[in-house]
């Protein structure tokens, strides 16, 4: 708690500078950990002098000597097992945004940066450990390639799309308030009609969303009343090319963003769909934390000094 309220003092004193690097954390230049970025700021400043980042670096090494060598060692080597194997580039990016994730838990006055530092270092050190431990495990490879596509679409690749529907059902139905028993090859028919109507208006200038009123999509078309659900009427936000079928997944691949493609027949009926975003992602930068999840989750005690001892000792460490 004094240390604590010490820091919280510096931060005060220091101000602007303070500021400056309190909004994240640096990434060293090893890699390993995460620190608040002062090396070559003042820690603090007093009447006859300051003191900067590596000076404070010198002050601990004093206090505590080797206690923790070894565990920085392992937070390098770790960094440098990831890299060679290609498993999780994006672990500096990971470990910020679930380091934000804990520090909004303490509430609007947040924490100080060396606090905020050092809970992305522990999610920087969690997510590599769980990443090597979990490529370490037998998984299934159909049940990989199934988690990898339900997650980031088929073949690693999602859209997100807006579309207007006209279904037989519901053609069947306005059809049905005629009296008139429509065959299967009339409410086809008939939705195509009302279909090619839409697509003109398209052409001569109209946006989908400005169409969405007269979709038969019922969740479209109450977002498209509701003012401050409109602009998201008819979007599958991550579409992953299988729902309504080939014909409509090989539509949005040949669309580029912006897009509004020709009509398209599904067993649902006939859509007009908008490319909004694609976002495409290789397995192999994502292959850890699946297998991870798919293995069994958070890396046993066990396991992690069984990792710890092995790259130690693979990377030859020896405490100065």
């Amino acid at each position: 708690m004094r240390r604590a309220r010490v820091l919280r003092h510096w931060v005060w004193i220091v101000g602007a500078g303070a500021a400056a690097f309190a909004i994240g954390s640096t990434l060293d230049p090893s890699r390993a950990f995460f620190h608040p970025g002062v090396d070559d700021e003042p820690v603090f400043e007093t009447s006859v002098g300051s003191l900067d980042g590596a000076a404070y670096g010198r002050y601990l090494v004093s206090r505590f000597g080797s206690r923790h060598v070894e565990d920085l060692a392992f937070d390098f080597v770790l960094a440098r097992e990831c890299e060679a194997r290609g498993i999780l580039r994006s672990a500096p990016m990971l470990a910020r945004s679930m380091a934000a994730q804990r520090v909004r838990s303490f509430g609007p006055q947040g924490v100080d940066p060396w606090l905020r530092a050092r809970f992305t270092t522990e999610a920087l050190r969690q997510l590599r450990v769980d990443a090597l431990i979990g490529a370490e495990r037998q998984v299934d490879e159909s049940a990989m390639q199934a988690l990898f596509d339900h997650r980031y679409g088929v073949g690693g690749v999602r859209a997100k799309v807006r579309q207007l529907l006209v279904s037989f059902q519901s053609t069947r139905a306005r059809m049905d308030t005629t009296g008139v028993v429509p065959t299967d090859e009339i409410v086809a028919e008939e939705a195509r009609t009302r279909i090619d109507a839409l697509a003109a208006r398209v052409r001569q200038g109209a946006s989908l969303l400005d169409l969405m009123g007269e979709t038969d999509d019922r969740s479209a078309r109450w977002q498209f009343v509701k003012s401050s659900e409109r602009a998201s009427a008819g979007i599958l936000p991550k579409y992953n090319y299988v729902r309504y079928g080939d014909a409509f997944a090989e539509a949005v691949r040949t669309l580029e963003v912006g897009e509004v493609s020709g009509v398209v027949r599904s067993d649902t009926g006939f859509h007009l769909i908008e490319l909004l975003d694609r976002t495409i992602t290789k397995r192999e930068d994502v292959e850890a934390v699946l297998r991870h999840e798919l293995g069994g989750g958070r890396a046993s005690a066990v396991e992690v000094k069984a990792l710890r001892d092995r790259l130690l000792e693979k990377y030859e460490y020896r405490a100065r």
